[in-house]
Order: structure tokens, then sequence, then C-alpha cells
């Protein structure tokens, strides 16, 4: 394969990252064997490898949460942490933390209302996700 033109390719559609996690994740749980130094020039900052490791990592994946919706949010945030450059990954926490509703049907102060209330759940729900893959990580070791 030739991984010269693979990252070529992954780093103009801005998706460098995402390659980068999905051959960790090959790598972690295959036993992949790569060419040397190709993680190194994929690998995003560290902040970000945190983030989305914390939310979306073996054990998000391997043990992920009885409720679909935490599921969903976890993985959503690491979405945007994944997403390049950072001005895409912040359209990309908002877009998530501020969903637009199918169809606005009220006007005045009830789309004002509306609007407050979609924004109240985005942040709620930003709040649990991260509880949530915080508790899982830093709980102590749960009996098997």
């Amino acid at each position: 394969m030739d991984w010269d033109l693979v990252v070529k390719l992954a780093e103009s559609w801005s998706a460098a990252w995402q390659l980068y996690a999905a051959l960790y994740r090959s790598e972690q749980l295959l036993g992949t064997e790569l060419p040397s130094g190709l993680m190194d020039r994929l690998r995003p900052p560290g902040w970000r490898r945190a983030v989305i490791e914390l939310l979306a990592g073996s054990e998000a994946v391997l043990r992920p949460p009885v409720s679909p919706d935490l599921r969903y949010n976890e993985f959503m945030l690491a979405y945007s942490a994944a997403v390049n450059p950072m001005s895409r990954s912040f359209d990309a926490f908002l877009h998530y933390l501020f969903p637009h509703p199918s169809q606005e049907r009220s006007s005045g102060i009830a789309a004002i209302l509306e609007r407050a209330q979609r924004a109240a759940h985005g942040v709620g729900s930003t709040g649990v996700a991260l509880g949530h893959a915080l508790f899982r990580r830093f709980s102590p070791a749960r009996a098997a």
C-alpha cells in the first residue's frame, strides 16, 4: 500500500485524525502492523487524543453506556473533537450543543423559549456525557 498517498489524501480531506483513530483501533484491538512513523505523521494533538479516548475509547466501544442517548452524546462529542480544522470542530460542537429543530412552528416569545430549551438540553446532555465518561475513566475497577 502507498502510505504516503494515503496520508496525503487524508490530510487533503481533513481526515488525518479520523484515519489515525481507525488505524490506532486496528493496531490495538487486532494487532495490525503499520509502517514505522506512520502514526506519528497522523497523530492529533494530545488534548484531542485524550478527549476522544475518554469519550469514544476502547472502554466506550467495548462496554458502551446502556442508554442509547448517552452513547450518542459521548460519540458526538468525540466526533466534534476529531474534526479538523478547529473551526469545523467548533461548528460541529455548536451543532451538537444547539440542535436545530426539524421545523420551527412557533414565533415570537414561544420561538425564543423553544431555542432556550434546545440550548439547555444540549448543555445538560454535554454535562451528563462528560460526567459519565469521567466516572467510567476514574471510578474504581468494577467487579467482573
